[in-house]
């Protein structure tokens, strides 16, 4: 028993061992790579500005304040019309 324990002491790390410690690292070391590349796209994509804009950006781009203030005022024309048309 006490020669067993010697010999693992002795003899812990072999050449099969050795490769198979080696090839372990060499693949964490790829799989880290891959996903510090999923994740430097992932911050890339957040930090896009034509797929996440803020949401002043997007009520200045796609809700025009001066053709909806035009708008409304027409519309508050059109109102006082009819409301004049109504009145006679």
């Amino acid at each position: 028993m006490k020669d067993n324990i010697n010999y693992l002491k002795n003899n812990w790390l072999t050449l099969a061992n050795f490769i198979i410690l080696v090839s372990f690292v060499v693949t964490l070391a790829k799989w880290q790579e891959s996903i510090d590349g999923s994740v430097r796209y992932f911050e890339e994509h957040i930090d896009n500005k034509t797929v996440h804009l803020p949401m002043t950006d997007k009520i200045r781009i796609f809700v025009p304040r001066v053709e909806l203030d035009n708008r409304l005022e027409n519309i508050e024309k059109i109102l006082e019309k009819i409301e004049k048309k109504i009145d006679k």
